[in-house]
């Protein structure tokens, strides 16, 4: 019998190893380690010309879809920025999806870190004005400025978040900050896009609605695509990047245009109980 026990107590052992083995080995598959191109400064980009040499700029951070790179998304939307003279930062790196998932957060810590440093170097170098930070972004760009945005809302004065599901959630203390600052944040997506992104979008505009932040929400014809139309993406950077310095949050309208077309409900008319008049039969006579 103690053979017999000993012989139990070794197999379930071996188990034991076997299955720890196999838990480290899957941890392990599924570890994210930090891109090297987090290591790289970001290209700080001037762009037009200064009116005067004691004008403060406006820094626009552009932010990278899945497979491209912020110069890619930088040139698709630059036009829209309703600045003459801002600096543009360019985040390094082609980032795929190894690099944010399974663990989104960690991935934007580090684009935190990054952008952060760079602002840092961006002081030293060019006269920019800390009031007028913004971020703006298309599907992983996207979910990476609303994420920022919502960390740092100290920082940022607003985002553009385009076709993303804008995942990130407001941190404790966030959304007051939000209104003391004068944040604005534009969504747009795809009435196409993937139905998970749509209503991540939507959840996330009405967050801002219910807590009074200046916010608009456009939907245009398509999938996964930036917005194809020059005017509303002028719209959205203007809504944005306009001087709300001396502005109250409560005094901003908040704007969710119609640009999709939905159908009108149907209003059934209440129904009434009909009445259903009886007629007395005659009494037989006893």
């Amino acid at each position: 019998m103690r053979i017999r026990a000993r012989r139990v107590t070794s197999s379930t052992a071996a188990f034991g190893f076997a299955l720890l083995a196999l838990l480290t080995l899957t941890t392990r598959a599924e570890a994210q380690s930090r891109p090297a191109f987090f290591d790289q400064p970001s290209e700080l980009r001037e762009i037009g010309e200064a009116a005067g040499p004691d004008e403060h700029m406006p820094v626009v951070v552009f932010l990278a879809p899945t497979g491209g790179t912020s110069p890619w998304i930088f040139e698709r939307i630059h036009e829209a920025v309703p600045f003459a003279h801002y600096l543009a930062v360019l985040p390094p790196g082609q980032p795929e999806r190894s690099d944010y998932l399974p663990h989104f957060n960690d991935f934007v810590s580090w684009m935190e870190q990054r952008v952060m440093t760079d602002l840092a170097q961006a002081r030293s170098t060019f006269v920019i004005d800390d009031e007028r930070i913004y971020l703006a972004g298309f599907s992983l760009g996207g979910d990476t400025s609303w994420a920022l945005l919502a960390r740092d809302p100290e920082i940022f004065r607003g985002a553009v978040v385009m076709g993303s599901r804008s995942s990130a959630r407001l941190r404790t203390g966030k959304l007051a900050a939000m209104r003391a600052h004068h944040v604005r944040v534009a969504f747009a997506i795809g009435a196409q896009d993937h139905a998970n992104r749509v209503s991540g979008i939507r959840r996330s505009h009405q967050v801002m609605v219910d807590g009074h932040i200046p916010t608009r929400l456009d939907i245009y014809p398509g999938e996964h695509v930036p917005p194809p139309d020059p005017e509303m993406l002028a719209a959205l950077f203007r809504f944005v990047m306009s001087d709300t310095s001396t502005a109250s949050p409560a005094a901003t309208p908040q704007v969710e245009p119609a640009a999709e077309a939905r159908p009108t409900p149907h209003r059934r008319r209440p129904h009434r109980a009909r009445r259903v008049h009886r007629r007395r039969r005659p009494r037989r006579a006893p």
